[in-house]
């Protein structure tokens, strides 16, 4: 049987801490009345506010069975873990041009993480961790077409 090297590990780690930071926000939102009304013994919930839970719960699901995966060295878990790495990766760069005002604490935080989920993302295309995990073309092509599905599900449907 193959061992996840310390790379891999890294990889998976945090691809488990986000996954861990995603549910105890999903929980404290779950507990807060945010933009829910109650009419009688009705509850309104919002569109937005369906799909931000909705977004949140497929973040939490993705990031623990990716992040398990990667460390049983299956391509099922490197293509899920990519494709979280490159979603994450890509709000994250978002975020920080469109707040790029001044360099204060936010930003050097938000770089930091960047940092981080650029390594992870380098660690996982490094040549000896495509030939473990047996990556092909047709694996490049999932972990693209998954990105695109995550990115419309977070950018589009708001």
């Amino acid at each position: 049987m193959r061992k996840a090297s310390a790379k891999e590990i890294y990889a998976s780690c945090l691809i488990l801490l986000i996954g861990i930071v995603y549910l105890a926000a999903q929980t404290d939102a779950l507990f807060s009345i945010g933009s829910t009304t109650v009419k009688g013994d009705m509850i309104q919930l919002s569109r937005n506010e369906i799909l931000s839970h909705l977004r949140t719960v497929l973040t939490i699901i993705l990031c623990f069975s990716g992040g398990i995966l990667l460390l049983k060295i299956k391509t099922t878990g490197w293509i899920i873990s990519q494709s979280i790495l490159l979603l994450l990766l890509t709000i994250a760069s978002g975020i920080f041009i469109s707040n790029i005002t001044g360099l204060n604490t936010s930003g050097i935080v938000l770089a930091a993480g960047m940092i981080l989920l650029l390594s992870a993302i380098l660690f996982l295309l490094q040549k000896q961790t495509r030939q473990k995990f047996t990556i092909t073309k047709k694996s490049y092509m999932s972990v693209m077409i998954l990105f695109a599905i995550l990115a419309v599900f977070y950018f589009l449907l708001q």
